[in-house]
């Protein structure tokens, strides 16, 4: 099973697209259990030029704090322990409270399941959640909320309603644009909005009309740095960011959402639920026309591509997770590629009707619809690209722009590698008279070169960009830091992953930067403490990562992306009252409810975003001496962690010596952190991001994935460190089903 992963390099040094501001204030929607929000806990302070983020919080032990004895591994065997074994025993009681989950009674009993398998692996220090994406500084010539708003799927990545200025955004305007945001959806701060609507738009904010009254000159085109282009524009072949984040603007979905967050009509025009919830059926919108990379009319879209490019996707094995609501739905088949479509709960009822049957009522079943998994494709077109090779078929639809047909608000009309990325507006949109911008122009852009990157911005080639540490100086120089505000913090988490089997001590292709310096015997004690419970604590609480932060995003804005939880604290909440939590009680609550039941949870007062909620040296020391116990060292033995890093990023260097310094101060010297320096961003991801099997994986510990949700549930995250879930590879685990043992 494959899912969406995001790549580390895009937080703050990359040019973003950051379009609403920092913070989630308090609201809650009921009826759901899906979406509610609450405060961070970080305090905003904003003079004319200044916004910092502080708190008090510090994680205090008593003297008397004297570490549990780590899980026993003496039956494992690295040389010989398959994936089943390694996940069993590391992950067996997470893999517990997830199948409690998924029997659960009751929408509160399973989210109180899933908050209980994430308070177990960060009591075991199984991964290290690290930050979100956004809540850094920014500068932008686009108007405040002029994107959809949700907090998964992939309408979020859609431009054609985007508001550009020629000019950069003043804050002040930008609070201006953001009190007629609030005004016209009756909201009084972020996240103040109704995950359900009756099917029709219900804001009445206008951003481009808004921007010209504030007397702005409103320009057709939108312009953005890349530093990955598309791989593949087949919806139904990927699960990376890199490839679908465009895909949302290539292909239109059933429903999506207004920029209130409100879900609105797609290429569905209306839609009905039966009364028992288990039936969707859905008005395909009629006259919708595919286009090719020219904009030229092709077939007629009918309810058969959305069938059709389900099918694909079962096929290719790459979301078909995303079915799971579905009746007969098969996560084992479907993991294989060999669940029939037939077999499953969709069908084209006639031309323009789409039904979808489910095993069971799922009242967040319209959140699934916005992903790839859900998108139409061409049958007939798509076959047209076959090719037969010794038998085996292969399609090449997709595999450049004109390979592909296009029901969305654009087309490709240049892809060149490490050039130019083009979009044009289609104008056979059925939606096409409210597309603000003509064209989406991507320049390639590695963020090696900061002042080209901020120059970019500043000519007009970009027209967002972050500014990490070396580009707020050159902002400040120009006087430009005048214009720079705090980005919104996304339901997106990056975190760390703990090597517990390494397998690879050198990056393929890339052997000159890339071979670890360790001797033999210091592989084999990394190995041996990497199994050890304490050892992992000892990590997790030594990074400092309000520090680690601010070396790339700065000081001032280091804690507002701080994240602390895999699932965002305030995704869900509870809708009733369940395990002595009452009703409302937020996700993250719960799950600090649960860590505070563990030997050291209960020293952690906070887990919710802008906390440095782990960070304690006494931890730290306490944590690193119990394993050199249990591991049988002296106090003269160093454990060495190889941990890679873009060297070829100046902000990225700075972060990374902070992450040395702060571990091997926190543990006295006993772990020493190995630097290993990646030239080059396929060094560096084909060290880890890039790796699909955990045996090439060339670290100890890495930073450099993240996860954006597909849906309005909890699952959509806690999945993934399933067996058969994609991100339990960065424990060195490949995905896996019992049934493979």
């Amino acid at each position: 099973m494959k899912f969406k992963t995001i790549a580390l390099t895009s937080a703050a040094s990359l040019a973003v697209l950051a379009l609403a501001s920092c913070g989630k204030g308090s609201s809650t929607t009921t009826g759901t259990g899906v979406t509610t929000t609450t405060g961070t806990g970080v305090t905003t302070t904003t003079g004319s030029d200044t916004t910092t983020s502080t708190n008090d919080y510090t994680l205090t032990v008593p003297e008397s704090f004297t570490p549990e004895a780590s899980m026993d591994v003496s039956d494992i065997d690295l040389e010989t322990a398959t994936d089943e074994q390694l996940y069993t025993k590391f992950w067996g009681t997470y893999e517990q409270e997830v199948e409690a989950a998924e029997s659960a009674t009751s929408t509160a009993e399973r989210y109180y399941h899933y908050a209980k398998a994430e308070a177990y692996i960060l009591d075991q220090a199984l991964y290290l959640p690290m930050t979100t994406e956004g809540g850094t500084y920014g500068l932008t010539r686009a108007a405040y909320r002029s994107v959809p708003y949700a907090k998964w799927g992939l309408t979020n990545e859609r431009l054609n309603n985007i508001a550009v200025a020629t000019d950069i955004v003043k804050p002040a305007d930008r609070q201006t644009l953001k009190a007629k945001w609030q005004a016209a959806n009756n909201a009084t701060n972020e996240g103040g909005y109704s995950t359900w609507s009756d099917g029709t738009h219900t804001s009445s904010y206008n951003p481009v009309q808004e921007l010209t009254n504030l007397g702005y000159t409103v320009k057709r085109s939108f312009k953005a740095a890349l530093s990955e282009f598309p791989q593949t524009f087949d919806p139904s072949n990927t699960y990376r960011s890199t490839d679908i984040d465009h895909i949302a603007n290539l292909y239109d979905t059933l429903i999506e959402y207004d920029n209130a967050g409100n879900i609105v009509p797609g290429l569905a025009e209306s839609w009905t639920r039966s009364q028992d919830g288990l039936t969707y059926t859905f008005n395909i919108r009629q006259g919708v026309k595919w286009v090719d990379s020219t904009g030229a009319q092709k077939q007629d879209l009918t309810a058969n591509d959305f069938v059709f490019g389900i099918k694909k996707v079962l096929e290719n094995a790459t979301t078909s997770y995303m079915y799971a609501p579905l009746a007969g739905y098969d996560p084992v088949l479907a993991d294989a590629g060999t669940l029939p479509v037939e077999n499953l709960g969709v069908r084209a009822v006639d031309d323009y009707t789409l039904e979808f049957t489910l095993s069971e009522r799922v009242d967040y079943f319209l959140t699934y619809l916005t992903y790839v998994s859900y998108m139409p494709l061409n049958q007939a077109y798509y076959e047209s690209t076959a090719t037969v090779t010794e038998g085996e078929t292969t399609y090449e639809y997709g595999s450049n722009k004109d390979k592909t047909l296009y029901c969305g608000p654009f087309y490709v009309t240049e892809l060149t590698d490490a050039s130019a990325f083009k979009l044009r507006k289609n104008s056979n949109y059925w939606d096409a008279s409210n597309t603000t911008v003509d064209e989406v122009i991507y320049t390639f852009d590695d963020f090696s070169n900061q002042k080209a990157t901020y120059d970019a911005f500043k000519d007009g080639t970009y027209d967002s960009v972050g500014l990490n540490t070396e580009r707020m100086a050159l902002a400040k120089a120009d006087g430009l830091d005048q214009f720079k505000y705090v980005t919104d913090t996304t339901a997106g988490t990056y975190f760390g992953g703990f090597n517990l089997n390494r397998k690879a001590y050198a990056t393929e292709s890339y052997e000159s930067t890339t071979t670890s310096t360790k001797s033999d015997d210091a592989k084999a004690l990394t190995k041996r403490a990497m199994l050890n419970t304490n050892f992992r604590r000892a990590l997790l609480t030594a990074i400092n990562k309000e520090q680690f932060n601010a070396a790339v995003v700065g000081a001032d804005v280091a804690l507002f992306s701080l994240r602390n939880t895999y699932v965002p604290y305030d995704y869900v909440a509870l809708p009733a009252a369940t395990a002595g939590y009452e009703a409302g009680t937020v996700y993250g609550d719960v799950v600090l409810g649960e860590f505070n039941k563990s030997s050291w949870g209960q020293y952690v007062t906070a887990l919710a975003d802008g906390y440095n909620a782990f960070y304690s040296t006494d931890l730290a020391q306490a944590f690193i001496n119990k394993a050199f116990e249990e591991l049988g060292l002296s106090d003269t033995d160093v454990i060495e962690i190889d941990y890679p890093y873009q060297s070829y990023i100046t902000v990225y260097t700075t972060r990374a010596q902070v992450l040395k310094a702060s571990v091997e101060n926190a543990t006295g010297g006993k772990i020493k952190i190995n630097l290993v320096a990646c030239n080059d961003k396929y060094a560096f991801y084909y060290s880890n991001y890039y790796v699909d099997e955990a045996s090439q994986l060339n670290y100890d510990i890495d930073i450099s994935s993240g996860w954006l949700p597909d849906f309005g549930d909890p699952s959509t995250y806690i999945n993934t460190f399933s067996r058969s879930g994609d991100m339990v590879r960065l424990n060195g685990i490949n995905a896996h089903s019992k049934s493979e043992e």
